[in-house]
């Protein structure tokens, strides 16, 4: 197995459907298991789904027991199985798609042709993969947020045969603890499910060339950061973490010099994605704002 190229956390009331989403920056030094430290999107490639899931687990004192783990070429069929998606890309982002698409062609076996135009645009399944899947470790992380949105929308105006087909037509794709009849009652229930927020984790951090995994995002630091997820995600700001994850948190602070009063980077202009079919759309105001603004 390789390592994962996507970390996503959905938090879903029961009661309200509201989802909030977390993406976990993949490059984010963190413990992988059996005591070594890595990028945290190594895990899966130590112990696939099982271990990315006890990997987020014991950093950020979670208990997730349902996951779904797909890869490239279910995401480009069910977009497909959608009807494209309806994204706002710049002149960059599409000359990035155009440059490796090939990267999902090469695991789908298409030949999905160049796109010509930039702004609101109409892309496929594997065009939309390719804009979710290149960028910088913030951006990235803002673009598969946005994609997975557009998604959710348009299953929503799809009619339920064809969300059971779409059921039915990745199962064998996808590694998942939910079984096929679940999947399809989650389907049918698509139309009560609306992001309310989104965010990235972490959200205090710097970035650090370290050895053995070139440039990192360092947590500035763990514990600080599992506090204020905790908060964001269950409302609870009297949370204390765990011994566990005290402990990973000293052993990362000892490890890359990196506490929780080291130099920021500000992320805020990625973070938020409800309502946006874009990047350039959450990112009014990062020129001006006197943070870092990465590219």
């Amino acid at each position: 197995e390789g390592n994962s190229d996507v970390v996503m956390i959905a938090s879903i009331d029961n009661k309200t459907k509201n989802v909030k989403l977390v993406s976990v920056y993949r490059d984010t030094f963190l413990s992988v298991g059996g005591g070594t430290y890595f990028k945290c999107n190594n895990a899966y490639a130590r112990g696939g789904a099982k271990q990315a899931v006890q990997m987020l687990n014991s950093n950020l004192d979670l208990d997730i027991k349902e996951y779904v783990c797909v890869d490239w070429a279910a995401v480009v069929e069910v977009i497909d199985d959608l009807g494209g998606l309806d994204l706002n890309i710049t002149q960059g982002e599409m000359n990035q798609i155009n440059k490796y698409k090939k990267d999902v062609d090469g695991v789908t076996g298409k030949n999905t042709p160049n796109v010509t135009q930039y702004g609101l645009v109409h892309l496929d399944g594997t065009q939309a993969t390719t804009y979710a899947t290149s960028g910088d470790d913030f951006l990235r992380a803002s673009r598969q947020r946005i994609v997975l949105q557009a998604m959710l929308e348009k299953a929503k105006k799809a009619n339920p045969a064809t969300l059971v087909k779409i059921c039915n037509s990745v199962v064998d794709d996808i590694s998942t603890t939910l079984s096929l009849d679940q999947m399809v009652s989650l389907a049918k229930d698509v139309t009560k499910y609306k992001i309310s927020s989104t965010t990235g984790f972490p959200t205090d951090l710097t970035t650090k060339n370290m050895p053995r995994c070139g440039d990192t995002v360092i947590p500035a630091d763990l514990v600080t950061n599992v506090k204020k997820l905790h908060e964001y995600m269950f409302d609870d700001a009297t949370y204390t973490p765990s011994q566990t994850v005290q402990a990973i948190s000293d052993t990362i602070v000892n490890t890359t010099g990196i506490t929780a009063d080291s130099a920021k980077i500000n992320t805020s202009d990625y973070n938020e994605t409800v309502g946006a079919t874009g990047t350039d759309e959450i990112q009014k105001g990062s020129e001006t704002t006197g943070g870092t603004n990465v590219q």
